[in-house]
């Protein structure tokens, strides 16, 4: 089994049109999981008694008591190579205290960070998996483009972060969100 931390993104009103235009011009290459922005990729654990997944969900259940509601902005789409199609995430000051404090309080846990969390790149996954054909993420890119989503809200499409969210999914499954820890500082 694998698990994961991020942010689920709860769309509001504008980023639910951008999905269901997605699911309207592009079915098969809809999210396989709720939109989320990760925090911690997936580490592989024999079962939920691991002391890894405990000890996670311990260092996130403490993290959260001490982290208060914030918000963001989606500013643009894009993709990492061709298999994933994302909005991007302006990186506030709170936003980047928010990863250090998280990397942090990781760390103290006994958790090794990867280079993709330490030079992290705050992105909404919106699609991924386009198989062999590497010509679709760039296809629903520049039709991402196209649409009028950002150009009506030129400061950014607002999002709310107010809780960590454990991601699991055994070999062949699909991403689950298992457990939540809002915020409570």
């Amino acid at each position: 089994m694998k698990i994961m931390l991020g942010f689920e993104v709860d769309f509001n009103w504008e980023m639910k049109q951008v999905q269901s235009a997605m699911l309207k011009n592009f079915m098969h290459e809809a999210p396989s999981m709720q939109p989320h922005i990760t925090l911690k990729i997936p580490v592989e654990i024999e079962s939920l008694q691991d002391d890894s997944y405990l000890n996670m969900g311990s260092a996130c259940d403490e993290l959260a008591q001490k982290v208060a509601t914030f918000t963001g902005n989606l500013k643009g789409f894009s993709m990492f190579g061709s298999h994933v199609v994302f909005a991007d995430v302006e990186l506030t000051q709170e936003l980047d205290d928010f990863f250090n404090t998280l990397n942090t309080h990781l760390t103290d846990w006994g958790f090794k960070l990867q280079e993709f969390e330490i030079n992290r790149k705050p992105h909404v996954t919106l699609a991924t998996n386009f198989g062999s054909n590497t010509d679709k993420a760039g296809k629903m890119v520049k039709w991402l483009e196209q649409q009028d989503y950002l150009e009506a809200n030129k400061a950014g499409i607002p999002i709310e972060f107010s809780k960590i969210t454990m991601f699991g999914k055994n070999k062949g499954e699909l991403w689950q969100p298992m457990t939540e820890f809002p915020f409570n500082g």
